[in-house]
């Protein structure tokens, strides 16, 4: 840090595109500054080389990272793990080292219990499980792993409601029942008729039934469906005309599932919601908690937490609610995050290519 100094950099059309555009404004009080000065100008001019000299295609931005929070709230897929993926055992180190520092873990996921326990299990360190995009809110500690503490689900008959708007737009939805019921997952219609479908139950074949009426059914933990983009399209739109307090939608896209998907969740659920519930119940202001996702249904919890960080590959709806941004779990964005809140002092965070429309989950 230079002292009594202001220092101001901008990029000037008139330099030669061979030399980095920067014109550097310089009011120092005191001679015993200036060569830290010159110092950092030089260094910043060294550091657009290198980096341009890596990627000629890739936008970089740098931003000093927040401080250590007090709970650290961490969605799944796209963010502890790629598409696909498993987590690096560098995730899980610094996950691990984060908890043994008193940072209280918190996983917020659109997963169910049961996906969920695949990251779990080899993470091996959480507090508390946000699953569901915000339906459920689990304690994960060992003499309580499982217990729902908090819950919001969808009433029986906005679910109907629901399930029978998409069947007639030609789509395939899938009830979830709640987790003190069945657990089944509720078809209405024919899994062999939706390759989206198929992909999605081939973790867990069992779970899902097809049926042909909603009798017998209560609330709904969620509503997931699967169809042309057009009909998705026209379910969100009508979704977001209902009444207040009947069900909000998030449509998300992902390559696994070769395509988009609608879910649906009751109108007051939220990662975010769940989160501020919890961290109440805890005693943990939001200036206290950071954030960190790349999808929809993590806007919410951004907009809710002091410190919102976007992963990179985020859409710009996400991105928008961020106040900083972080490598993908390929690059290990999270780790390297966590390393330097423990190592200290702290890190830059980086956020390497171009933010794409689409978020993928």
């Amino acid at each position: 840090m230079v002292p009594d100094s202001s220092i101001a950099i901008a990029r000037e059309p008139w330099v030669p595109t061979s030399i980095p555009r920067y014109m550097v404004a310089l009011q120092i009080s005191g001679c015993a500054h200036r060569k830290a000065a010159y110092r950092l100008f030089f260094a910043l001019i060294i550091l657009e080389f290198d980096l341009t000299s890596r990627d000629q295609t890739s936008s970089f931005s740098l931003s000093h990272a927040p401080p250590p929070p007090k709970l650290l709230a961490l969605d799944v897929d796209g963010t502890l793990i790629a598409s696909g993926g498993q987590l690096s055992q560098r995730t899980i180190d610094a996950v691990r080292a984060a908890a043994a520092a008193g940072i209280r873990i918190v996983i917020a996921t659109g997963r169910r219990w049961r996906t969920a326990q695949m990251v779990l299990e080899p993470l091996g360190a959480g507090d508390f499980l946000i699953q569901s995009s915000g339906a459920v809110v689990r304690d994960l500690d060992p003499d309580r792993r499982g217990r729902i503490v908090y819950r919001n689900y969808i009433p029986r008959e906005v679910a109907v409601g629901v399930c029978r708007v998409a069947l007639d737009l030609g789509l395939i939805p899938v009830w979830y029942d709640t987790p003190e019921r069945t657990r089944q997952l509720y078809v209405f219609g024919r899994v062999a008729a939706s390759p989206q479908l198929q992909i999605y139950s081939r973790p867990n074949p069992g779970a899902f039934v097809e049926k042909d009426s909603f009798a017998g059914l209560g609330p709904a933990l969620e509503i997931v469906c699967f169809g042309e983009p057009d009909g998705l399209a026209e379910l969100q739109r009508r979704i977001d005309g209902l009444p207040p307090g009947n069900a909000r939608a998030m449509t998300w896209s992902s390559p696994r599932y070769r395509g988009s998907v609608l879910e649906v969740v009751h109108s007051g659920t939220s990662k975010g919601a769940a989160l501020s519930w919890l961290c109440a119940k805890l005693g943990v202001a939001a200036e206290h908690v950071a954030a960190i996702g790349d999808d929809v249904n993590d806007i919410e919890m951004l907009r809710w937490s002091g410190t919102a960080i976007a992963v990179e590959g985020a859409g710009s709806a996400v991105v928008s609610e961020a106040s900083h941004r972080i490598a993908g779990p390929a690059k290990h964005g999270v780790a390297r995050l966590i390393e330097g809140w423990l190592e200290g002092p702290g890190p830059l965070l980086e956020s390497t290519g171009p933010t794409a429309d689409v978020a993928q989950r």
